[in-house]
């Protein structure tokens, strides 16, 4: 699928995308707005922008091949979150999945299991009762937003961590949770 614009554009669907080629287009490689399901098995590449763009979806990416795209190798703004796996490839402008928004699930958020690494570009929320765990060594980059968090628990390197604020900041910290 090519064209000069958007190589898939779904709004307010709820539709499967799996085991499809987008690429050569002129912007997103796949545009979701308030939409939402499953991206699997896709081949999504050449394109002038993000290789896979959601806003205001709920999309579960796996298993997808995602190369030289302008953009990020994916871009999730305003989405429900989910735990992202077996997705590859290289050379897009951004090798990453950006994110924001929020889940009301647990979540494992690891480069070896997305493929890519992650950059929270907005506000996470994590909601109440739900666990992040980050893999040992690995790196979250914030650039324009934070991690918010509501009662839920972190694991960073596989040691519990919790959240507190000191009675004279209003920053929160993070330490080590001792069971």
């Amino acid at each position: 699928m090519n064209n000069g614009s958007y190589g898939m554009y779904f709004h307010n669907s709820a539709i499967d995308v799996s085991s499809c080629s987008v690429s050569d287009n002129g912007a997103d490689g796949m545009y979701m707005h308030s939409s939402g399901s499953l991206i699997g098995n896709c081949e999504i590449f050449n394109n002038g922008s993000s290789g896979i763009y959601c806003n205001g979806s709920s999309y579960n990416i796996t298993n997808c091949q995602i190369e030289n795209n302008g953009g990020w190798a994916a871009k999730l703004d305003n989405s429900t979150l989910q735990n992202y796996s077996g997705n590859s490839g290289s050379g897009n402008g951004y090798d990453a999945f950006s994110m924001y928004g929020a889940t009301g699930q647990d979540l494992n958020f690891g480069a070896a299991s997305i493929g890519f690494p992650i950059v929270v570009n907005g506000n996470l929320v994590i909601n109440n009762g739900n666990t992040l765990t980050f893999p040992p060594g690995e790196i979250i980059k914030l650039s324009n937003g934070n991690i918010q968090v509501n009662k839920v628990q972190f694991i960073f390197m596989g040691i519990p961590m919790a959240i507190y604020k000191t009675a004279s900041s209003k920053k929160a910290f993070i330490r080590r949770y001792y069971l």
